[in-house]
Parts: structure tokens; C-alpha cells; sequence
């Protein structure tokens, strides 16, 4: 260390400069017209829609994947030219990530081209502030969601050791936190390894009482300033509520919290991937 105070500048948790939600521009339900994209995706691929969207137009993207080798969920890269490694990006992750490599190589790749940042609200405030330090926010856009909060690494670590003394998972088994096998409002976890599946619904799965009670979260999580603020250009998340109710299949729900925003949602529109429809943002 030696004392620049560039850690303390660029820490979101530090002078929280974000817009509050309140101020944003416009809702719209978003649902992807593929059913590959679908199936893949927790609820209506918005995520994986613009970071394919993006890609095409030569933006690199960071999104959050699922990694078995060291059961960790964590962020990488994929160039334009990988766009098939998009769908390692599809699903939720109710764990937290590790953004540390991958916000290392944020300022270069934002310095040689277009970036599109994907990750929870205080990441993203993360990168934003990096990138406005650094004048080269105009290069990037950028995507938070919807989150209330991350279990330790240690709970998960435990859970999954538990599910492999029970059911013989394995040590690093394949996850879905979503899959969609009966509907995406039925949240149903499934641990593959070892030819062996442990498959449990929200309501009788050890990891989901602890975690949808909010039992878990980690202590930076229980006071944070992002919940009613958003410093990325969209924020995604799943539109629950009685409008979709009898949707099976997923809808995505889209706030944009400026112009660009608009401008990214509105593209998706125009090139026919998904339905995109305007909301009321007052209700």
C-alpha cells in the first residue's frame, strides 16, 4: 500500500453517488422469442438478449458464471468472436461472485473497445465509478439486478458437502439454482454429479429456507445503500407479481435508468428477439 487512496475512490461503498430508482425512465416486461433462450434463462433472457445483442456490435462482455472446479461462482470476459460462451452466463448464481480478475482487466478492455458489465448492484457501482475515474464511462454500458443479498461462501461450501454425504453428488457437481423442468415460478434447485441428482423445490431445500428468509446474507448485505439506487444504465430481474402470473415460461422485468438504457432496450425491440412491452413505472 501506498496510501494513493484509489481503493477508498473506487469502493461503492464509499460517497454513494448512484441515481436513486426513483429518478429512472422507464419499465418494460422483456421476454426473449427464443424457447432455447428460454429454457436456459431463469426468467425471460433479457440478460442473455443484450449481451448477445451487444456482442454482435463488438462489445466484450463480464458477466457471472458457475464454475464446478472450485464451486464458486465468478466473472469472466468473452470477446465477440466466443459469443457462443454467452449461455456459461445464463441462470442465477445465489452466491456471491468473485469480480476481483475480472474488474482488473475492466479499464483496459474499456480503453481499447466497447464493454457490457453484468453483476449485482454494488459491483456495478463498482465499475461505474472506475470507469467515470477514468473518463471512459462512454464506452461502456451497464447491466445490475435485482438482488437481496448473498450467502457466505462457507454456508455453501457446507451445504454442498452435506448433499454429497446424502445423495453422492460428488465434489463438484454441475448447479442450476432456476431450472425451469416445471415452471419458472416454481424455483427448483437441482445438484448433479457422479450420476446422481439431488432435486428439491424452494420450500423443501435446506439452502433455500435459509437464503429466501434472508437467514444468510452476509453482513455487508444487511445495510445496502443500493437497494433504492442504481449507478448501471439497466437493472434486471424476474417481473413476478399478478400481471404475468400465468406465464410459464418466464418474463423479465427491465427498468432503465437513463438514455442508454432506453436506447438498449429499444434495440431488442427493433431487431425482433423479444417482446417488449412498456410498463407503468409509477405502479
Amino acid at each position: 500500500c501506498i496510501r494513493c487512496g484509489q481503493c477508498k475512490m473506487i469502493c461503492p461503498m464509499t460517497q454513494v453517488v448512484a441515481p436513486a430508482m426513483k429518478d429512472s425512465k422507464a419499465l418494460y416486461s422483456v421476454k426473449s422469442r427464443s424457447k432455447q433462450v428460454l429454457r436456459e434463462s431463469s426468467s425471460g433472457g433479457i440478460g442473455y438478449e443484450i449481451a448477445f445483442s451487444l456482442c454482435e456490435k463488438q462489445y466484450e462482455v463480464c458477466g457471472c458464471i458457475y464454475d464446478t472446479t472450485d464451486n464458486s461462482a465468478k466473472h469472466i470476459w468473452v470477446a465477440p468472436t466466443k459469443k457462443q460462451n454467452l449461455s456459461y452466463m445464463q441462470g442465477s448464481k445465489y452466491i456471491q461472485s468473485s469480480s476481483a480478475d475480472a474488474m482488473r482487466q475492466l479499464e483496459e478492455k474499456a480503453k481499447s473497445g466497447k464493454v457490457v458489465f453484468f453483476g449485482t448492484p454494488c459491483q456495478a457501482a463498482a465499475a461505474d465509478k472506475l470507469l467515470r475515474e477514468r473518463e471512459l464511462r462512454e464506452n461502456a454500458v451497464i447491466v445490475d439486478l435485482i438482488c437481496h443479498g448473498v450467502p457466505s461462501a462457507y454456508l455453501w461450501s457446507k451445504y454442498l458437502k452435506d448433499i454429497d454425504k446424502k445423495y453422492g453428488t460428488g465434489a463438484h457437481p454441475t448447479v442450476q439454482f432456476r431450472s425451469k423442468e416445471k415452471e419458472w415460478r416454481r424455483l427448483l434447485l437441482l445438484v448433479t454429479g457422479n450420476g446422481q441428482t439431488y432435486k428439491k423445490e424452494e420450500d423443501k431445500d435446506d439452502f433455500y429456507a435459509f437464503f429466501r428468509r434472508g437467514l444468510c446474507y452476509m453482513e455487508s448485505c444487511l445495510d445496502c445503500p443500493y437497494r433504492e439506487r442504481s449507478a448501471a444504465d439497466l437493472r434486471i430481474g424476474d417481473y413476478w407479481g399478478n400481471r404475468f402470473k400465468n406465464d410459464k415460461q418466464g418474463v423479465s422485468m427491465v427498468i432503465a435508468n437513463n438514455a442508454c438504457g432506453e436506447e438498449v432496450v429499444k434495440n431488442l425491440d427493433k431487431s425482433g428477439s423479444c417482446k417488449v412491452e412498456v410498463q407503468n413505472i409509477k405502479e
